[in-house]
């Protein structure tokens, strides 16, 4: 029933993308939640309901080292990956996306989305995307340049090399089998923050 509900934000992703093209922009997932969807004489029919729509989609974060369990410490850490977007966001009620890494490998260091490559003479990076596991259902890895797609894969991981400057960005589609009159159909599942390469 959720997923019917969801409809995938085609435009707001369009003009990310425009945006991505001038200048670094952070991406998030959120809900918008009211529980209130049917209104009867003297009270609301709760629904969704606020805890179930919450855990809908989720923002993971990437962080260089483990939690220490300092407060102040972790906070700083976890502060500063939403801050520059080193995180991707997901469809959590697809499934479980953990285990999923895109990064860009440039003069044998990895870089995280949210990051910008050092300045160059043009050498090529490889920027790898991968689920981190083999996942049984159909999907598609997709690699996006500045609104364009660049590279698709089928499989558990994409290897893209390139010499071109951009925003580099991630969508992973997956087709569920839903009941009837569903059937196939396919639904976007992770969506990861842009590295950039000047």
């Amino acid at each position: 029933a959720y997923l019917r509900l969801f409809l995938e934000p085609k435009q707001e992703l369009a003009e990310w993308d425009q945006v991505l093209k001038t200048r670094p922009m952070v991406g998030y997932s959120g809900s918008d939640a009211t529980a209130r969807a049917m209104a009867l004489p003297d009270r609301f029919l709760k629904f969704p309901r606020y805890t179930r729509t919450f855990m809908l989609s989720k923002n993971h974060i990437w962080l260089r080292s483990e939690l220490t369990g300092s407060f102040s410490q972790d906070r700083q850490k976890i502060l500063q990956a939403l801050y520059r977007g080193s995180f991707y966001f997901s469809m959590d009620l697809i499934g479980d996306p953990n285990g999923f890494a895109f990064y860009a490998n440039f003069h044998k260091k990895d870089y995280l989305p949210g990051e910008t490559l050092p300045e160059h003479d043009r050498e090529p990076i490889v920027l790898i995307a991968d689920l981190g596991r083999d996942i049984e259902i159909p999907h598609v890895i997709t690699l996006i340049r500045d609104g364009v797609t660049v590279a698709t894969s089928k499989g558990k991981e994409l290897k893209y090399e390139t010499r071109q400057p951009g925003s580099y960005r991630v969508m992973v589609h997956v087709t569920p089998s839903l009941p009837f009159p569903d059937s196939r159909k396919a639904f976007p599942w992770i969506y990861s923050n842009a590295i950039r390469y000047e």
